[in-house]
C-alpha cells in the first residue's frame, strides 16, 4: 500500500520516478496498539463468599501471564478479565480460579 502511495505520488508529481519524497504512513496502516490485541471475558464463579475470596480470585488471574486486568465482584460472583488472547485463554484462566478451590465458567452475553 506504502508502495502505491509513493508511486501515486511521483505521478501527481510528474517526475515519473519512485525516488519521490516518501509520505508519511497512514494512520490505518500502523502495528495495531497492545488495546487493540487485548480481549475481554466475563467469567461466571462460584463459591466466593466474602471480599477475601474475590481478593484470591484476583490474584490467581493476574498471576496469569497475558492477564492485562481481572474486576472481580464477589457479590454478583463474576470477574470481568482483560487479557492478551496472544498469551493465555478463558479455558487457562478457569483452570487457574479451579486450582484455589472455585468452580467458574465463560459467563455467555457477558
Amino acid at each position: 500500500m506504502r508502495i502505491l502511495s509513493l508511486l501515486l505520488l511521483a505521478a501527481v508529481a510528474g517526475t515519473g520516478a519512485a525516488s519521490a519524497t516518501p509520505v508519511a504512513a497512514c494512520p490505518c496502516e500502523a502495528a495495531p496498539t497492545d488495546e487493540a490485541r487485548d480481549a475481554t471475558v466475563t467469567l461466571a464463579i462460584e463459591g466466593m463468599h466474602c471480599p477475601s475470596c474475590g481478593a484470591a480470585v484476583r490474584t490467581a488471574l493476574t498471576r496469569l501471564e497475558g492477564v492485562k486486568s481481572a474486576a472481580v465482584n464477589y457479590g454478583e460472583r463474576r470477574a470481568r478479565v482483560t487479557y492478551d488472547p496472544g498469551h493465555v485463554t478463558p479455558a487457562q484462566m478457569i483452570a487457574a480460579i479451579e486450582r484455589i478451590g472455585y468452580r467458574a465458567c465463560v459467563q455467555e452475553g457477558g
